[in-house]
C-alpha cells in the first residue's frame, strides 16, 4: 500500500492553493485590462466591477435582508444579514455592502500614476483572495486548505472585522449548523470593538497582512499590531486597523489598505498569508 505522509500531502494542497491563485489572477487580470482600453482608467474599472458584483457572491447567494447602516462600530456603512449554503453546509454572514464605485475609486487612487497594470493586479489579487468582502461577523464556508490545512473539502470560518478568527467551541469545523443559530451567535459580535482572541494574518477586501500595512500604509496608521509568526505575536490590535482602515475610507477616496497592497505588488512582495514555522 502506497503511503502518503502528512506533510506530503498538505503541500500537495498548499501548491493546488497556489496553481488556482494564480490562474484566478491571470484571468481577472487579463478581464480588468481589456475594460480599461480606451476608458478613463477608474470608469473603465467601475464598469467592470458594476458588472462583477451585480451577481451575488455566493454567501450572498440565499436569503439577505435588505440593506441597513445601524451597527454602532460601523456608522454609515451598508450592510445585510445573508443565510446560504456552500458546499454541503449552511452559514450565516453580515457583509459590508462596499458600492463598486467606491471600490473603484480606492483601488484607482492607490495606482495612480502607476499605470493600467497596477489597477489589473491589485484588483485580480483583492477579487482572488476574498471577492472583495468585507465580512464584519460571519461564517465564510471555504475550502480547509484556505485556512493552510490540508483538507479541500467545505470548513466552516469564522470572521470578526474583515479578519479570520479561531473557530468558536458552539460550530465544529465541517459541522452543519442552522443559519439561524449561527445568526443568534455572530451578530452581536459587531459590537464587539476589541475583542481578546488572536487575529488570523490577512483583513479583507485588500486581502493583506500586518508586516504588508506596518511598511507601506501610509500615515497615520495603527502601531502595535503584532507580527503575523510566531501565532503568539498577533495582537488584536488588527482588528482596530482593520475596521478603521474601512470606516476612514468609506465614501472617501483613499483606503489605506489598498495603498500598502498596490505598493507591495509594485515591489514584488507577497502581501498575503505566509507560512509560519512550527
Amino acid at each position: 500500500m502506497l503511503k502518503v505522509s502528512v506533510a506530503a500531502i498538505a503541500i500537495c494542497f498548499s501548491l493546488i492553493g497556489h496553481v488556482y491563485a494564480a490562474s484566478c489572477e491571470a484571468i481577472i487580470s487579463k478581464q480588468v485590462t481589456q475594460a480599461l482600453l480606451g476608458k478613463n482608467p477608474r470608469a473603465g474599472l467601475e464598469t467592470y466591477l458594476t458588472k462583477k458584483l451585480s451577481k451575488p457572491r455566493y454567501f450572498e447567494d440565499g436569503k439577505c435582508t435588505s440593506p441597513a447602516k445601524d451597527l454602532n462600530l460601523y456608522p454609515g456603512v451598508l450592510y445585510h444579514d445573508c443565510s446560504y449554503e456552500n458546499g454541503g453546509l449552511h452559514g450565516w454572514a453580515r457583509v459590508a455592502i462596499i458600492p463598486p464605485a467606491m471600490i473603484a475609486g480606492w483601488i484607482d487612487n492607490a495606482c495612480r500614476s502607476k499605470g493600467a497594470k497596477c489597477i489589473a493586479g491589485v484588483t485580480a489579487y483583492s477579487w482572488c483572495s476574498n471577492q472583495l468582502s468585507f465580512p464584519i461577523a460571519a461564517n465564510i464556508i471555504e475550502p480547509g486548505s484556505a485556512g493552510g490545512g490540508n483538507d479541500a473539502g467545505s470548513h466552516n470560518f469564522i470572521f470578526l472585522h474583515g479578519i479570520t478568527v479561531p473557530r468558536p467551541a458552539w460550530i465544529g469545523a465541517t459541522q452543519d449548523l442552522d443559519a439561524a443559530v449561527q445568526a443568534k451567535n455572530l451578530a452581536p459580535l459587531s459590537d464587539v470593538e476589541e475583542p481578546t482572541t488572536l487575529t488570523s494574518q490577512v483583513a479583507r477586501p485588500a486581502g493583506i497582512r500586518r508586516e504588508i500595512y506596518s511598511e507601506f500604509a501610509p500615515e497615520p496608521k495603527l502601531t502595535n499590531i503584532g507580527t503575523s509568526c510566531p501565532i503568539a505575536d498577533r495582537n488584536p490590535v488588527w482588528f482596530d486597523a482593520a475596521r478603521r482602515s474601512l470606516l476612514d475610507a468609506w465614501a472617501k477616496p483613499q483606503n489605506n489598505m489598498f495603498v500598502a497592497l498596490a505598493k507591495a505588488l509594485e515591489d514584488g512582495k507577497n502581501p498575503g498569508r505566509v507560512s509560519c514555522s512550527p
